[in-house]
């Protein structure tokens, strides 16, 4: 994995939604459909049980992305 700055993402993908996931189970599907959106950078922000299980769900499934 390569380091890059915040401005390189950004240039990549102007917009940046925040995420905020209720269920794992579908983040891995978000994740691709942002991707084929032409969305490739996202946060996830960790306010729910299912934080951290989603945002590896969502690195598993769209490993091109930057979140």
């Amino acid at each position: 994995m390569t380091s890059k700055t915040m401005r390189e993402m950004l240039a990549r993908s102007p917009v940046m939604p925040i995420l905020t996931l209720h269920d794992a189970t579908t983040a891995g599907d978000l994740a691709q459909a942002l991707v084929r959106g032409g969305v490739a950078l996202f946060e996830v922000v960790m306010r729910t049980p299912q934080s951290v299980a989603a945002l590896r769900a969502m690195r598993e499934a769209a490993p091109e992305a930057d979140i």
